[in-house]
């Protein structure tokens, strides 16, 4: 070293030097597994590595673009000299164009990804074009070896014509991921064995503690090794050691515990994200996504079965998902004829099979009749659960989740518990195996009620829920119950709360005359009237003008050997808020009817009355002067009594003329003049007062009607468990 060479004379000696030295770098070709080598000098760029492995794979690589090539390097055992098996595609390093190839050790091989053939690609393409998705992921089984993870996101890359050293962040959504640990696979793409975790997961093998049993083997066999290896594929994409390229999968289904129980995070985290359901109005908004510009909302929004249809998903996505299709068509051909009657329960049925062949829901439910018969108890009476509680035997909640048989909500309330949700189509093909709800009940989301053009219809129902509900709550093994937990969710003075009755499971009947007014003796009745026992464990359905309860029960106390009778009226909606004027006015009319009953039901005289006022009218005043021995269930409560699946078509029978979204132009056209009715129809939806306020007057609004609701953007289920969209 010479005091009087310059720095830039140095550089030149050491750049000849290294362009004197070779480098022998060891490569083999994605998809292959022999070896060959390429001689390169040291001082040269990857760039020029992709120069020399295109020359060294003639005639092979001649109609490949020598910037195409994807060079990776991973490092190779040192026995495998010649032949290469179980490369370690977690270890692999995207290789940047412009990286100096001195970056290669010894031991390093290179991997050269070509891209996709032009034939195949062309191929691909006719088959979307010509195929349905499914008829696509057969015939795309034939090219299986090309449909690798690393292919996939670099043919993203290379088809957006991206710069080599431009960022690319893929986000990976899948779905139902709970399959994954339910398919029979073994091995890896190229049919190998299946590959060793990357660091940071470790398998929970045979656990004693495991809730499936002994599904676990098969659980971490099968399955989970597919869940691993596409882990282990995808890791390097997620932490970035694949740059530019960057990836962050999303994982949607319901298999949470088989995550933890497979991999225990460490390198690779797993974060829980609680989805809610979605709330009715954001199922409105979905549908008119796709009407938007071909049909207008009020073409659609004001008919009830469209609301029925809805309201059965239960904000279910899957099956929101599937009623879109019955409704418009896979592919939106059937939103170009617009929306014409429609045949409500041969749509109903359309999407109820296509969950059913989805979920296989029936033949679950007809081989496990006390499994489904305990969800739906722990649905309708809305009572918080563990995860892992076991249903039957080896079922627990979460087992089901998983399984696809239920749907479990995080308690907002008690850390670690969780709500049963059903959605209406998952109940009736659960009805339809075992049976268990029948009459108007089961018909519920069948049919429109208002249909019969009266209100008896939903007098019946409360009468079939009353019955339905208490026999529930007796195969949940109360036989006691306070009426604060009888009529869930209830307004009343404490004393009233706490009064504490009997519980013994309950039968129908439907009275021809009036109770406790008209004396079988006196008029003739039908036969069932004449030997009725109204203390024998029956629920009444009063007939119609009855100055007492539309709906009558009797039991027994708890705590002495006093009686009860319970009047439960049905109050339509109104123009106004229900007052405590009202509610006084309606116990004093009971208490007249009892007093004023004839001999043959003289009995009636020496019980405790209690008046239950249901209605969707809402309430402003102070529950707590609402006075003793009355109990009220109006909008604000609603859905804490009759539970989400009921909760929205109760509503409806009682609120549909008093809702603007629901306002049809015949309606209208008897409150507004022509010019004022199109507008309104016009400008809907309408989620605020606001947003009708920007379209009527205050004097036209108060002409259609006072205290109009904004269903389906109000929400009836309580506001400490749901949110409206």
């Amino acid at each position: 070293n010479s005091p009087h060479e310059t720095p830039d004379r140095l550089h030149d000696e050491v750049r000849r030097l290294k362009n004197q030295i070779m480098m022998t770098i060891w490569c083999v070709v994605d998809g292959e597994s022999s070896v060959f080598h390429v001689d390169i000098p040291a001082d040269q760029s990857v760039s020029h590595l992709k120069a020399a492995i295109k020359k060294a794979k003639r005639p092979a690589f001649n109609d490949i673009v020598m910037d195409r090539l994807t060079l990776w390097k991973v490092s190779k055992d040192p026995g495998q000299k010649y032949k290469l098996q179980n490369l370690r595609d977690d270890q692999k390093e995207l290789l940047d164009p412009e990286h100096p190839i001195s970056l290669v050790r010894d031991n390093d091989i290179i991997i050269a990804q070509p891209p996709l053939p032009v034939g195949i690609m062309n191929a691909i393409e006719e088959l979307k074009k010509t195929l349905s998705p499914n008829r696509f992921n057969t015939q795309a089984i034939k090219y299986k070896q090309y449909f690798t993870i690393a292919n996939a996101f670099l043919t993203i890359s290379q088809d957006l014509e991206l710069a080599d050293n431009q960022p690319l962040y893929l986000f990976l959504h899948i779905d139902e991921f709970q399959r994954i640990f339910e398919f029979p696979w073994k091995g890896s793409p190229h049919g190998k064995a299946a590959s060793p975790l990357p660091e940071g997961i470790r398998m929970a093998r045979n656990r004693p503690s495991s809730p499936y049993g002994d599904r676990n083997n098969s659980l971490c066999d099968e399955g989970a090794n597919l869940f691993k290896d596409m882990m282990r594929h995808l890791g390097p994409f997620m932490g970035g050691k694949n740059y530019p390229l960057i990836t962050q999968p999303f994982l949607s289904g319901t298999a949470q515990e088989d995550v933890i129980l497979v991999a225990e995070p460490t390198f690779y985290s797993f974060k829980f994200i609680d989805l809610p359901l979605l709330s009715l109005g954001a199922c409105y908004t979905i549908m008119g996504h796709f009407t938007q510009g071909k049909v207008p909302y009020s073409e659609w929004m004001p008919k009830m079965e469209y609301f029925q249809l809805i309201t059965a998903t239960g904000g279910l996505p899957r099956a929101m998902q599937y009623l879109l299709e019955v409704l418009f068509g896979y592919n939106l051909e059937l939103l170009d004829a617009g929306f014409g009657p429609i045949d409500y329960s041969e749509t109903f049925m359309k999407v109820a099979n296509k969950i059913d062949d989805r979920y296989y829901i029936t033949s679950f439910a007809r081989k496990h009749h006390d499994i489904i018969r305990a969800l739906t108890r722990l649905c309708i009476l809305q009572k918080e659960s563990q995860r892992t509680g076991s249903v039957s035997g080896q079922y627990t909640l979460d087992t089901l989740e998983r399984q696809t048989h239920t749907i479990l909500e995080n308690s907002k309330v008690t850390k670690g518990m969780v709500f049963v949700r059903i959605p209406y189509f998952f109940l009736h093909l659960y009805n339809c195996a075992t049976k268990d709800i029948s009459g108007k009940l089961n018909y519920a989301f069948l049919k429109d009620w208002n249909e019969e053009h009266e209100w008896n219809y939903f007098e019946h129902f409360i009468a079939e829920y009353e019955v339905f509900r208490t026999n529930l709550l007796v195969d949940d093994d109360h036989s006691t119950m306070t009426l604060k937990s009888l009529y869930q969710g209830a307004h009343g003075v404490e004393e009233t709360l706490n009064h504490e009755v009997k519980l013994s499971k309950l039968t129908f009947s439907k009275a021809t005359r009036r109770f406790p007014q008209t004396s079988p003796k006196k008029r003739k009745g039908s036969e069932e009237d004449m030997n009725m026992d109204w203390t024998s464990n029956v629920v009444i359905k009063n007939a119609a003008g009855a100055s007492f309860g539309d709906v009558c029960v009797y039991r027994d106390n708890a705590k002495d050997e006093k009686k009860t009778l319970f009047a439960l009226q049905a109050k339509k909606w109104t123009t106004n808020n229900v007052t405590l004027k009202t509610i006084e006015k309606e116990h004093q009319t009971n208490c007249k009817a009892v007093e004023s009953a004839p001999e043959h039901f003289s009995g009636v005289k020496d019980t405790r009355l209690i008046t239950v006022m249901i209605t969707t009218c809402s309430y402003t005043g102070d529950v707590d002067r609402i006075p003793p021995d009355c109990l009220l269930i109006h909008k604000g409560n609603f859905a804490e009594y009759f539970g989400d699946i009921f909760s929205f078509h109760a509503a409806l029978s009682m609120a549909k003329n008093s809702n603007w979204n629901f306002l049809t132009r015949e309606f209208l056209r008897s409150k507004l003049p022509e010019e004022k009715v199109q507008k309104v129809l016009d400008n809907m939806p309408y989620h605020t007062q606001e947003d009708i306020g920007r379209v009527l007057s205050p004097s036209d609004m108060k002409e259609v009607g006072d205290n109009m609701g904004f269903l389906p953007y109000e929400d009836f289920r309580p506001k400490k468990k749901r949110r409206t969209a």
